[in-house]
């Protein structure tokens, strides 16, 4: 490599002091681009003085921090030699030795001048090598310990260039990752606050980062990210839910899966989720990612009903409602190989709004559609409602957990059906709600069924307002 730096390409016998100069500098910029490979520019160095066509010399330049130049045998000398010292960033580095000048011509003023300039050249390079050794050394060392760390780390210059980058930064990151990570750059927060969290999803792999802007030095600022590997959370969710599963059957007793994506910020839904998890009566193990915007919840013990409560109650009043999306799904009947993912994926065969999703369900037993045509005209903004056509498809749906209440047409289905039906409401559980209807007048339905003061009696057609206000108080939609 050495060989492609050499001084002269003119004889000089034909050039002026200022051109010899010249090709001094020439020669010696040519081997600065070595300055980065240490034994490579010493190399370099000591080919550049060994092939000067001018002055016959020889260098001994060594490493300062491992060998050490030899010392000249100065007792040997020629009369006709001299020495000169070269200096490193940490001492003596070696010395240049002129035994004349090519041209069988003795040493002039100039030439010693010469010698001197171009010691002192070389000295300057050699401390300048050394230290550039030094710090480079110093950076592998670094990110060797970087590369010990069991998180990944990335650090990005104030122009958004990438600094450093661990080895589990970079096999967590793949080939898009950085582009994500030198995007979070212009977060708000990050502008504001200084410091920033985030949650990214690359290759499958979710990925939490916490981001902060630090000073170094006076002009000199960095973004520094520290990565954590968010996807062995997901699958434990995954072992754990299987596990609910099997347990629930095993003891007959109720599951219900909550699925919430918000697609408005990643990472937000997780945070506000596991603020909440008092509230929900959640193990916060119940609560994991499945990806960077969604979330899963696990509710053991809780029917679909509670769990819908538990969310409309529960949820930190700090997320966006109407950014959120959602599916509750109960423990499925029938077996399957993997009960968890087929959970997971009932939910997200149904997810809808979350102001639906956790809109009251309420039970329709009347046989004419126009009755729910009319309720879902005046009450869709406080509750959903399905009908029913028989007694037994009633009890069905009140004994499945997934209703808050019943609409129940006294004059079709009066007579021989209120007994099962105060059975089945009473089993599910406290706050369902049995709401009668009829063409009467409701002082008639209490006398003919003995109904208590504390019932509720619509008479069709329905008086609007009366309907709203009622079940908006009962359902804390007031």
């Amino acid at each position: 490599m050495a060989e492609e730096f050499s001084i002269f390409t003119n004889p000089h016998s034909q050039m002026s002091a200022a051109a010899l100069a010249g090709e001094y500098l020439r020669s010696f910029a040519g081997a600065t681009r070595l300055i980065g490979e240490f034994n490579a520019f010493h190399e370099a160095l000591g080919h550049l003085i060994s092939s000067d066509t001018y002055l016959a010399g020889a260098a001994e330049i060594g490493d300062s921090l491992q060998s050490p130049a030899a010392i000249p045998d100065f007792d040997n000398l020629d009369s006709n030699e001299t020495v000169i010292s070269v200096s490193g960033a940490e001492g003596n580095a070696g010395y240049l030795k002129y035994r004349g000048r090519r041209d069988g011509e003795p040493f002039a003023s100039e030439d010693l001048h010469l010698m001197g300039a171009i010691a002192g050249f070389v000295s300057v390079l050699t401390a300048q090598a050394q230290q550039f050794r030094q710090k480079d050394e110093t950076a592998r060392v670094f990110q060797f310990l970087l590369n010990q760390l069991p998180l990944g780390v990335v650090c990005f210059g104030a122009e958004g260039d990438l600094i450093v980058e661990n080895k589990l930064a970079t096999r967590l990151l793949g080939r898009s990752g950085a582009d994500l990570m030198r995007g979070a750059l212009s977060e708000k927060a990050l502008k504001g606050e200084g410091k920033v969290r985030l949650h990214l999803e690359v290759d499958g792999q979710l990925l939490y980062t916490e981001g902060r802007r630090l000073e170094v030095d006076a002009g000199l600022s960095v973004t520094a990210f520290v990565l954590h590997d968010m996807s062995g959370q997901r699958e434990k969710l995954m072992l754990q839910l299987e596990r609910s599963v099997y347990r629930a059957e095993s003891r007959g007793a109720p599951l219900t899966v909550a699925v919430l994506e918000d697609r408005f910020e990643a990472g937000r839904l997780y945070r506000e989720l596991k603020a909440s998890a008092d509230s929900l009566q959640l193990d916060p193990a119940s609560i994991a990612s499945l990806d960077a915007y969604s979330c899963a919840c696990i509710f053991t013990d809780k029917r679909l009903r509670s769990a819908r409560y538990l969310l409309k109650n529960g949820l930190a009043r700090s997320l966006d409602r109407k950014s959120v999306g959602g599916a509750l799904v109960s423990q499925l009947n029938h077996r399957d190989d993997a009960p968890a993912q087929a959970l997971i994926d009932a939910a997200r065969a149904t997810m809808q709004p979350l102001v639906e999703l956790l809109r009251p369900a309420i039970l329709v037993l009347d046989l004419y559609p126009a009755v729910i045509e009319a309720l879902d005209l005046i009450a869709d903004e406080i509750s959903s409602f399905q009908q029913v056509g028989s007694i037994e498809q009633a009890v069905s749906h009140m004994q499945s957990g997934e209703f808050d209440g019943l609409f129940l047409d006294v004059d079709t289905f009066g007579d021989g059906g209120l007994d099962w039906l105060h059975e089945a409401s009473a089993q599910a559980g406290p706050g369902f709600r049995v709401f009668y209807i009829s063409h009467k007048q409701p002082s008639m339905i209490y006398s003919s069924y003995g109904l208590g003061v504390d019932t509720t009696v619509f008479q069709k057609p329905f008086d609007a307002a009366k309907l709203r206000e009622t079940l908006a108080l009962q359902f804390d939609f007031a």
